[in-house]
């Protein structure tokens, strides 16, 4: 018999018996992938799921939300923070009677209407501050002073404007017809009203620096209301002399709110915001004014405050503190490394504060206050200040 004609159907039985196989095990795989996919639809493919057939299945692993980067050890809110109950700006405007209380201190600069309101013309702000003789002698003053370091000599009111700017020189003329309003009898008046000058217009000029460098709108505007934010503090100290005990020293925010409401039923910002509202200046002002020491408490629920409004606040007091650790408690230590972080600086003053800036879009004031260049700025401003009123 032909070996040929054998091998050609034995081949042809062989591959027809591969080719069934193939199929019955293609068949099975199948089956197989359908289980798996099956049991992952039904484990909802979670990586937690346990190889082992009999042990405990763990429960809602996957559907329970997660949190990133969460510190495992929130530290306690300081006792100071929890002695203290702030005095509401509301309740106190209801019951102050403005008209008793500012009666003795001066008429308001007829000037600080107009330089309160937002300026963004040169011209106009040379017009309002050329209308006082006395005012422009400040401005040119405070100008040719070191704190600015200028290498030539401002002679008028115009190139003050060109040199430092609408926002700086808006600042200066506001701040020095503010101070028209009051007068002071004691020496220890006198020293605490130094304090707080040099500390508002610290926090003003740091405030311009650094709401320029994080891309805030309306810098100018900020700058002024960091100034603003100390005329309760003014207006505390001619009403009630013995409060200049509160800034002769070092004596830290919550302290002073504390004595303050304690002995004088006051504390400083709400004080300003209703002096702010004796002297008729804008609603958004003397309310952001009274409410300057709202980010202490962080109870923001009852308050008529836009967004806004309330990232302005939030911007003010943490520059505010910035430069009362700076000028008015004389922090060597805070100056070398500020920050707005009560984990870093175990201030009671800021214990919230972190919070609400990363809630408000101001997360990213912390990282720039930390910057090489924001410190070398700071503490370039804060030297030459100091040699301006020596």
């Amino acid at each position: 018999m032909d070996t040929t004609s054998i091998l050609i159907p034995v081949a042809i039985i062989l591959l027809v018996m591969l080719l069934l196989w193939r199929i019955k095990n293609s068949s099975n795989g199948k089956e197989y992938s359908n289980t798996l996919l099956k049991v992952r639809q039904k484990r909802k493919g979670s990586i937690y799921a346990d190889a082992n057939p009999h042990a405990e299945p763990m429960r809602k692993m996957v559907s329970e939300p997660v949190v990133v980067d969460q510190p495992q050890d929130v530290p306690d809110a300081p006792d100071e923070l929890l002695d203290l109950k702030l005095l509401s700006y509301e309740s106190f405007q209801g019951e102050y009677k403005t008209d008793k209380t500012f009666k003795s201190l001066r008429k308001p600069h007829p000037l600080l209407m107009s330089l309160s309101k937002s300026i963004t013309d040169a011209q106009e702000l040379i017009n309002i501050v050329r209308s006082d003789p006395e005012l422009v002698a400040m401005v040119l003053n405070m100008a040719n002073s070191p704190f600015f370091g200028l290498r030539k000599a401002i002679t008028d009111i115009n190139h003050a404007v060109i040199y430092l700017g609408i926002a700086q020189v808006k600042n200066l003329a506001t701040q020095f017809a503010i101070s028209q309003s009051f007068e002071f009898e004691s020496a220890a008046q006198q020293e605490a009203y130094d304090k707080i000058w040099k500390t508002s217009f610290l926090a003003s000029a740091m405030a311009l620096f650094v709401a320029r460098e994080a891309n805030l709108e309306n810098p100018s505007e900020l700058s002024t209301r960091c100034l603003l934010c100390y005329l309760g503090d003014i207006t505390l100290l001619s009403i009630e002399p013995k409060a200049a005990n509160f800034y002769t020293g070092s004596t830290p925010l919550y302290m002073r709110i504390r004595g303050m409401q304690s002995l004088f039923k006051s504390n400083a910002a709400v004080m300003g915001g209703v002096f702010a509202q004796h002297l008729k200046l804008p609603k958004e002002l003397h309310q952001g004014i009274g409410l300057s020491y709202q980010p202490l408490s962080n109870e923001w629920e009852d308050l008529d405050v836009t967004p806004e409004e309330k990232q302005s606040i939030l911007f003010c007091y943490s520059l505010c503190r910035l430069a009362e650790y700076f000028a008015l408690e004389a922090d060597s230590s805070y100056a070398r490394a500020p920050s707005l972080s009560y984990a870093i600086t175990h201030k009671p003053e800021l214990y919230q504060l972190n919070e609400q800036l990363e809630q408000n879009g101001l997360g990213h004031l912390n990282a720039l206050l930390q910057s090489p260049r924001t410190k070398i700025k700071l503490s370039q401003m804060l030297g030459d200040l100091k040699k301006s009123l020596a």
